[in-house]
């Protein structure tokens, strides 16, 4: 499993770097903390918008890939998103693109 964080639109235009997290990569503790938010956010069900400011989080698991994003005014009201957008920036790995 694989989650990328990126952050879109606004005044950040994409300037902010892509930041991704590799189950692989983990240790134990942290894979099944991993997994655990994973499933948190995907059972919340929160939006994917496309416009306005917005992070999204792209959960590729196998065949499977979903896109998570509600907009900055709307993310409040998923708290699990919350919690999984914050633990991919402090155990990822950013990437500019």
């Amino acid at each position: 499993m694989k989650v990328t964080l990126r952050s879109l639109g606004g005044f950040t235009g994409g300037i902010l770097p892509t930041v991704t997290v590799d189950l692989e990569r983990l240790s134990r503790d942290e894979a099944d903390t991993l997994r655990r938010l994973v499933a948190a956010a995907r059972a919340e069900n929160a939006p994917h918008r496309t416009t306005g400011m917005r992070n999204t989080l792209t959960i590729e698991d196998g065949a499977q890939s979903v896109v998570l994003g509600p907009s900055d005014a709307e993310a409040g009201k998923f708290p699990a998103f919350g919690a999984l957008f914050d633990w991919i920036n402090a155990h990822g790995t950013a990437v500019r693109r």
